[in-house]
């Protein structure tokens, strides 16, 4: 990367798994050292800072481990012409909040990302069993809601208590994912413009496609991919 980073944003608030990794390409990575890091409140948001020049590169979830594709990123990458530049894979490790005078069985909602709740389902069902889920935008913000209100419980990163300073009012029960291997797969994305990228000899190239609604379709379009000898390693729809 031959460009000065001088703004990255993210999806906020600050202590979410999106700012996590945003921290630590300032950390690890030169080309990032004296980036500031901008919240943003949602992936649309973020995608949006790019391309209206706010910001020279976001930071948004591409995958997770256990639940799949982030519906929101893709939606947003339909939308805008942005390029990934690199991609970060970070372990995830989801912590359950609550408020410490409630019972867990008196808990009626938890509230996250969808993508959390997606990696939770599990334990969060036996933690609290008459609760329902239910999205937030973020899982700091479902976290931030808990602590005002007793009835809540959230599921979010264990940073979020200390920075915050919740751990007066709330309880924080660590590593509640159901699979202990979870991992999630984070995009750096720029706007497209006419710089030229070299290979790098262990590249990836991400292809959105809309096609239409009949037998055969996803047929032509993978037989375009053979003919040009391009290995497809996944499909999602």
């Amino acid at each position: 990367m031959n460009r000065e980073i001088k703004t990255l944003s993210y999806l906020g608030p600050a202590a979410s798994f999106t700012h996590e990794v945003a921290l630590g390409l300032t950390r690890l990575y030169l080309p990032y050292a004296n980036t500031e890091l901008v919240p943003a409140p949602t992936i649309e948001a973020v995608c949006q800072s790019v391309i209206d020049g706010q910001t020279n590169h976001g930071v948004v979830p591409i995958e997770n481990s256990t639940d799949g594709s982030v519906k929101d990123t893709l939606s947003a990458f339909r939308k805008h012409p942005l390029r990934i530049r690199s991609e970060r894979s970070h372990p995830i490790s989801q912590s359950a909040y609550h408020h410490r005078d409630v019972k867990p069985e008196d808990i009626k909602i938890v509230a996250s990302k969808d993508s959390a709740l997606g990696q939770v389902k599990h334990k969060v069902s036996t933690l609290y069993p008459y609760a329902r889920l239910v999205e937030r935008p973020s899982t700091v913000a479902a976290i931030l809601e808990a602590y005002e209100n007793p009835e809540m419980a959230a599921i979010g990163p264990k940073m979020v208590g200390v920075i915050y300073q919740l751990m007066d009012r709330m309880i924080q029960i660590n590593d509640v994912h159901d699979n202990s291997l979870n991992t999630t797969r984070f995009l750096i994305v720029d706007p497209q413009d006419d710089e030229e990228v070299q290979p790098t000899g262990n590249d990836k190239t991400s292809l959105i496609a809309q096609i239409p609604d009949r037998p055969g379709s996803l047929y032509k379009v993978l037989d375009l991919l053979v003919d040009q000898k391009i290995n497809n390693k996944k499909i999602k729809s």
